[in-house]
């Protein structure tokens, strides 16, 4: 798996950058609190079970602040690898791969599958 290594932490993991959130919302993510031995088992799990994603779902699901790590994926990472925002995005492909992830997004948002 390919990992971005802009301005997001080596873990992928925004709400963890080394000497504090980069974003004032990130002080309120729920994944601020995991290590990045979990976040790489978590958020990035790149099993065939999908068991990892589906629990880093779960998380993302209760986060207050969802939304704003669905748009820094969507719209500062050229290739987003794992979840974020709850919704795998790197899964979405083509001219249409906004479109169809924030479509993704916003039916998790609503609890539709």
């Amino acid at each position: 798996m390919t990992r971005y290594n802009g301005p997001i932490p080596s873990t992928q993991n925004p709400a963890a950058t080394v000497g504090g959130p980069a974003e004032p919302w990130m002080r309120d993510a729920r994944c601020r609190s995991f290590t990045p031995e979990q976040v790489d088992a978590m958020w990035f799990d790149d099993t065939q079970s999908g068991q990892g994603r589906e629990k880093a779902k779960a998380v993302c699901n209760a986060c207050p602040v969802v939304r704003e790590c669905f748009e820094l994926a969507l719209d500062t990472i050229p290739a987003p690898a794992g979840v974020w925002g709850g919704v795998v995005i790197s899964s979405y492909r083509g001219h249409n791969r906004r479109r169809s992830a924030r479509a993704a997004f916003e039916r998790a948002r609503a609890g539709r599958p």
